[in-house]
């Protein structure tokens, strides 16, 4: 709630507000449960405004707990990864889209990152990550050494992720670095441009999200045999379900890899 809303006056607090705080955890892959939950939470919350004359109504009233529909979630596909990778030093801000690629992190886990969850463990270094959803997910992550030379020298106390004005990614400027980030793959996939804005056709997916990168680390650690235990380890899940459902995810091409040399 306070990603999405925190900064806007009560007085001004909407329907849609209240809305797109249930959307962005669809978007971040919680559970209905959760999103159920917020909803109730918003109700209560506003209701106590209301009861105190802070707001005339409570625009939380007719919120819908269900949030918008969720996207089918899935690995990217070649041309997404291949895109991605040709683009993602191209802005500062993409850093966190790089992190969730190479680590496997949620957005708000990857926002919530310092300096000093940068760590050292047996000589290899690791994200020290302080879960959002269960006790699960507070866990040690390792990172590639390309990704490590990137972020190794930011101060203890700083945000390793940093939207333009050189502070923590709220919601709004987490969706204004992904927009753009979109814009830069579709670029990069052939769409024309006229005017400095993309012209459809898009090749990028519409229903493009930033959950995929999750699921695209997880596929890869499939791929290459990880065990399932290490990673529901560190994708902070509490059990091994949400995991094989991922090997759904492996594409004609992986699968095609795997047997060349059989």
């Amino acid at each position: 709630i306070n990603n999405v809303i925190g900064r806007v006056k009560l007085a001004d607090i909407t329907l849609d507000h209240c809305q797109k705080c249930l959307n962005s955890l669809v978007e971040e892959g919680f559970s209905d449960y959760m999103v159920k939950q917020t909803a109730i939470l918003l109700r209560f919350i506003l209701d106590k405004a209301q009861a105190n004359k802070l707001i005339k109504d409570n625009p939380a009233r007719t919120i819908s707990a269900k949030g918008k529909k969720a996207k089918v979630s899935r690995a990217l596909t070649e041309e997404e990864r291949t895109a991605f990778l040709k683009v993602k030093d191209n802005d500062p801000r993409y850093i966190i889209f790089d992190i969730m690629y190479n680590t496997g992190l949620r957005p708000s886990e990857a926002r919530n990152l310092k300096g000093k969850d940068i760590l050292m463990l047996n000589d290899v270094p690791v994200l020290n990550v302080l879960g959002t959803k269960t006790a699960s997910s507070v866990r040690k992550v390792p990172i590639p050494y390309e990704l490590y030379q990137k972020i190794k020298n930011t101060p203890k106390n700083d945000f390793i992720c940093q939207s333009n004005n050189n502070t923590k990614f709220d919601e709004k400027s987490f969706q204004r670095a992904f927009k753009s980030l979109k814009k830069d793959m579709n670029i990069e996939l052939g769409c024309q441009m006229y005017r400095n804005k993309l012209v459809p056709p898009y090749p990028l997916d519409e229903n493009f999200i930033p959950y995929y990168f999750r699921h695209d680390y997880c596929t890869r650690l499939c791929y290459q045999n990880v065990s399932p235990t290490v990673i529901q380890k560190v994708l902070g899940h509490i059990d091994q379900k949400m995991i094989n459902e991922i090997y759904s995810h492996i594409s004609d091409e992986m699968v095609a890899n795997t047997f060349q040399n059989i």
